[in-house]
C-alpha cells in the first residue's frame, strides 16, 4: 500500500526525498522496519512515519502515524491490485482474490475510517489505462482533537493452511 497526502496534485510531494529507516528489528515472532516519510511531504506533514511488520511470519501489519501541518489535510492509503476486491458491508475489511488465492485486509484503525474501491484510470487516454486493475483505498482526516492520526491495516492470507489469529494490539511506532 502507498500512503500519500495529496493524490490529486503530485507536485505537492518530493520524489527526490531521502526516506531513512529509523528503526528495525527481528525476532521469531516479528520482523519490522519503520521509515520516516516526512521529507516527502515538507509542506503537508509535520511528521509521517510508516511501520511495516511481518507478524507470526504470515501476516503483514502496515501502520502509518501522521501529524499534518494543517488540521484539514487528509491521509490517503491505496493498494493497486489485479485481484478481485470484495468489501465487507461495514467497510472495515476486504477480501482480495486472484488465481485461487485470497488475502484479507482488515482496517484496524481509526474506527471511523472505511475501506472503499477506487478507480485506477488516469486522467487522460494517452496514459496507460491500467486495465484489469482495482484500487483498495482509505481516505481519512485527523480529528480536531487528534495530535497524531494512526492508520493501521492488517494483511492476512486466507485458506486452510493459514491459522486464524487475533488482530495484534496496536502500539505507537515509537514502541516498536
Amino acid at each position: 500500500g502507498v500512503s500519500s497526502l495529496d493524490h490529486e496534485d503530485p507536485r505537492r510531494y518530493r520524489s527526490d526525498a531521502s526516506v531513512p529507516i529509523t528503526k528495525y528489528g527481528s525476532t521469531s515472532e516479528r520482523g519490522f522496519a519503520v521509515v520516516d516519510l516526512t521529507s516527502v511531504y515538507p509542506d503537508a506533514a509535520a511528521s509521517l512515519q510508516r511501520g511495516i511488520a511481518l507478524l507470526d511470519r504470515t501476516r503483514v501489519l502496515v501502520q502509518d502515524e501522521y501529524q499534518p501541518t494543517q488540521s484539514n489535510l487528509p491521509l490517503h492509503w491505496t493498494m493497486v491490485t489485479k485481484a478481485k476486491i470484495d468489501l465487507a458491508a461495514d467497510g472495515h475489511s476486504a477480501t482480495l482474490t486472484i488465481g485461487g488465492r485470497a488475502l484479507r485486509v482488515d482496517l484496524l484503525g481509526p474506527a471511523a475510517a472505511k475501506l472503499t474501491i477506487g478507480s485506477t484510470r488516469p486522467p487522460t487516454p494517452a496514459e496507460n489505462q491500467n486495465n484489469g486493475t482495482n484500487m483498495l483505498k482509505v481516505d481519512v482526516s485527523p480529528g480536531a482533537d487528534e495530535r497524531v492520526l494512526r492508520l493501521a491495516l492488517l494483511l492476512t492470507p486466507v485458506g486452510d493452511k493459514w491459522p486464524k489469529l487475533n488482530p495484534p494490539v496496536l502500539k505507537p511506532l515509537a514502541e516498536w
